[in-house]
Parts: structure tokens; C-alpha cells; sequence
């Protein structure tokens, strides 16, 4: 929801053909093992857009993954265990509040509106 907020009517555009893409087409493959990696992080762990973006092969595009995450509607796949690399919680389709009772719920500390990445860093095996 937070595209429809852009200032740009093209950035808009962008999002809006991408949401549609992803509807028609289904996911891709990239997006399935993003879910895939996502569903490993154990409860009380977190993993940030940058390291699932690097798992993946794709560096560049932490922000893909936050957008792939904000379309899920699965609740098996733990999309709010997925936070900024500087330690900020991000955005979550069910809004940010709801993903900071999931966290603060499964025992991740959250202060001053971040969380201690070497803490709950969840590391991938």
C-alpha cells in the first residue's frame, strides 16, 4: 500500500504494472525461493532484505524482496521476520504495528524502533 503514496505518477506506474505481473503470471522463480528461505527463519530470528537479496544472487535488490513479501498472503511463510539491514522493523502487509507484536511475541527485543541484527541475526545453513 505504501506505492500508492508515491509523488511520482511513473513510480506508481512501475508498482502497479509489477502487482499486475505478479497476479497474471504468478511468481517466478526467484520470488518461490525467496518464500522458500523466508519459511526457514526460525521464530525469535530475524534475516534483513540485503541478506536474502545476497542468498539469493540478486545484491542489488532488497527492494524486490520487500515487495514480493508485501504481496504474501500465506500466513505459513514468516514475512515479518524479515527487517532493514540498519535494524529498523520495515513494512509488513498486515501493518507495522502487527509485525512488531509477531516480533516482540516470539521474543525478538525491539528498542528505540530497531532490533540487534547480531542478537537475532538468523544465519542460513
Amino acid at each position: 500500500e505504501a506505492y500508492k503514496k508515491l509523488k511520482y505518477p511513473e513510480q506508481k506506474n512501475i508498482f502497479d504494472k509489477a502487482e499486475a505481473f505478479l497476479k497474471n503470471v504468478g511468481l517466478n522463480i526467484k520470488a518461490q525461493e525467496l518464500f522458500m528461505f523466508v519459511a526457514k527463519i526460525p521464530k525469535g530470528k530475524i534475516a534483513t532484505y540485503q541478506i536474502l537479496a545476497k542468498i539469493l544472487g540478486m545484491p542489488k535488490r532488497a527492494r524486490w524482496i520487500g515487495f514480493v513479501l508485501n504481496k504474501n498472503t500465506d500466513p505459513v511463510i514468516p514475512c515479518h521476520r524479515v527487517v532493514m539491514a540498519n535494524g529498523l522493523i520495515g513494512g509488513y502487509n498486515k501493518g507495522v504495528k502487527k509485525k512488531i507484536a509477531l516480533l516482540k511475541g516470539e521474543g525478538v527485543e525491539i528498542k528505540s524502533g530497531r532490533i540487534d541484527l547480531k542478537k537475532y541475526n538468523w544465519k542460513n545453513n
